[in-house]
């Protein structure tokens, strides 16, 4: 049931170029859509026919918008993954959750959260990936047709694509948050988000409300203005025959009309 098959240097590499999640010290509520796919966020390590997309067909958890974060893995060996950039304290993860939404799998499988981490600060090495999943720290708990919020902060277990202080073995120790803080107080978070790896085959899930450092990510499809009319945006952001033409579509949106790509 592990969502991580291997470490994700690579992605490290992709994120640098990423503007930074908040600091430990912000708070409130992000709204990330497809825009952010171009600025904050990245599919990171995406495997098969792994696949991600905003959607509304779940709606979301009450005080998260209309919308989430679909996440799916159809075959045994696909992967998909959204990380964002972030150069925070491991402590930052003290009040990490989210909320899941799965439509099919085995098991007790989810979505996990996924946070790429430097263990040893300023010293060379000390790559790694933490992973948490409900199973481990609520077995038996995992429903389908549901939204349910899971609290990752610090009395929760993770598991870790390396060993490392705190961290016995690679994939097979599930370890409190807590005792990882505590173990290694240089740790810093260079990335984290969400991720249905590989070993899932049949998942469709969905998340929203990701929770680090005071600050909830909302995962949200991108509401579309009057403005995506324009250059022929009338037939092409949005579905076939929703507008006749670029005055019809301007019309909508003038009187308050409010759509998302597959209305």
């Amino acid at each position: 049931m592990r969502s991580v098959r291997g470490a994700v240097a690579a992605v490290t590499l992709g994120l640098a170029a990423l503007a930074l999640a908040p600091t430990a010290s912000a708070a409130g509520t992000t709204v990330v859509d497809e825009t952010s796919l171009t600025s904050t966020w990245t599919t990171g390590d995406q495997r098969g026919d792994g696949a991600l997309a905003f959607v509304t067909e779940y709606g979301a958890p009450a005080g998260l918008g209309d919308g989430a974060l679909q996440l799916s893995t159809p075959g045994d060996s696909d992967k998909v993954q959204m990380l964002t950039a972030a150069d925070l304290p491991l402590s930052a993860l003290a009040d990490a959750s989210y909320w899941t939404y799965r439509v099919s799998g085995s098991g007790e499988q989810v979505p996990a959260i996924n946070v790429v981490i430097d263990h040893n600060g300023p010293a060379d090495g000390g790559f790694a990936t933490l992973v948490f999943e409900p199973t481990y720290s609520y077995p038996g708990q995992v429903a389908d047709g549901v939204w349910q919020r899971w609290d990752a902060g610090a009395d929760a277990s993770w598991w870790s694509t390396r060993s490392f202080p705190g961290m016995p073995s690679a994939f097979d120790s599930f370890v409190s948050l807590r005792s990882i803080i505590d173990a290694n107080p240089d740790a810093v978070i260079e990335a984290f988000g969400v991720n249905a790896g590989s070993g899932n085959a049949g998942l469709l899930a969905a998340v929203d409300g990701l929770t680090v450092a005071g600050t909830t990510y909302d995962f949200e499809p991108r509401t579309y203005s009057k403005a995506d009319c324009r250059d022929g945006g009338w037939a092409s952001n949005f579905a076939a025959d929703r507008f006749v033409n670029q005055g019809d579509c301007v019309s909508y949106f003038a009187s308050g009309g409010r759509t998302h790509a597959e209305d």
